[in-house]
Parts: C-alpha cells; sequence; structure tokens
C-alpha cells in the first residue's frame, strides 16, 4: 500500500476519516447525563488541527450529538499521555504503536 503524502491522497484521506466518523455518529442528539458533561476533551496533534480535518468534522460532531468538543492540539507522544492520564476523553494521534500500547493498557 503507498503511503499518503499530501495532495489529492490527503484529501481522500480526510474525506474518508470524515465519512468513517460521520457515518457512525447517531442520528438524533445523545441526551447528555449532566450539564457538565455537554463538552468532550478531545487532545490531538497540532497537524490534525492545521490540516483543516477538525473544521469538517467537529460541527458535524456536534450538531448530531449535542456535546461541544474542546481541543487540545500538541504532539502526539503529549495527546497519548493526556489520554493515558484520563485527561482527555477522545485522543487523535498518528504514532500506531503508541496509540496501541493506550488501549491495550
Amino acid at each position: 500500500m503507498r503511503a499518503v503524502m499530501g495532495g489529492k491522497g490527503r484529501y481522500w484521506a480526510g474525506v474518508l476519516a470524515a465519512g468513517a466518523i460521520c457515518g457512525t455518529a447517531p442520528d438524533r442528539p445523545l441526551p447528555p447525563a449532566t450539564a457538565q458533561s455537554r463538552e468532550v476533551l478531545l487532545a490531538t496533534t497540532t497537524s490534525t488541527r492545521d490540516a483543516g480535518l477538525l473544521d469538517t468534522l467537529l460541527p458535524i460532531f456536534e450538531r448530531r450529538t449535542g456535546y461541544r468538543a474542546k481541543v487540545i492540539a500538541v504532539g502526539s507522544g503529549q495527546a497519548l499521555e493526556l489520554g493515558r492520564r484520563g485527561d482527555a476523553d477522545v485522543v487523535l494521534a498518528h504514532a500506531p504503536d503508541a496509540e496501541r500500547l493506550l488501549v491495550d493498557s
């Protein structure tokens, strides 16, 4: 499989990611358990933020779920550490081996 390196490949990778995320979101907003739980903390990488992917995905997520996403954009290692400590609800990074270790822990 060929690595995706910018240009059209990056565009289609973003389209596929958006489709996967939006396709799995519920059809109607989920009621939050409490007023405090209306915010989801997303730890992600600066490159994900800078690519504009979140600008496309987050409005759809927020509209469909009723939750607001607060984004912390840092390096992959820092994003994964936030997740490991429980300081983030969701981690979106690009370090597959480190992500597997986090999920398995």
